[in-house]
């Protein structure tokens, strides 16, 4: 997820501090223009993210979810509902990606415990 986040010419933008401790928000914008904002949930119960639009994004986003059944699991994790292949550690499955409207002007999603989102604008 992180080099997905933060691909080659990217440049980190600020993001207002979150009140959740175990909550932990930063975003980028890529050379292309794409935004993409990562939300790390390191506690035990679901968080609920607003992030505010930057001028001139328009329409909806897409959200990908890293899930797992705890903070330091090492097995049944997945990326944006594809698995990990045992012998290959490539990606395995159907992609799931959810769309994320814009609702004056902020985006809103939930990241369950355990788990980050990232929320990309184009």
């Amino acid at each position: 997820m992180f080099a997905q986040a933060a691909p080659p010419g990217a440049r980190l933008l600020r993001v207002s501090p979150f009140r959740a401790r175990q909550l932990k928000v930063w975003a980028t914008r890529a050379s292309d223009g794409t935004i993409r904002a990562v939300a790390i949930n390191e506690g035990t119960s679901a968080r609920l993210v607003v992030l505010r639009a930057p001028a001139g994004t328009l329409g909806s986003g897409t959200l990908e979810r890293l899930e797992a059944p705890g903070i330091g699991a090492t097995g049944r994790v997945t990326l944006a509902g594809q698995t990990f292949g045992a012998a290959t550690g490539l990606p395995v499955g159907r992609r799931r990606i959810a769309s994320v409207a814009r609702r004056d002007g902020r985006y809103v999603f939930r990241v369950p415990a355990s788990s980050a989102a990232m929320l990309t604008l184009s």
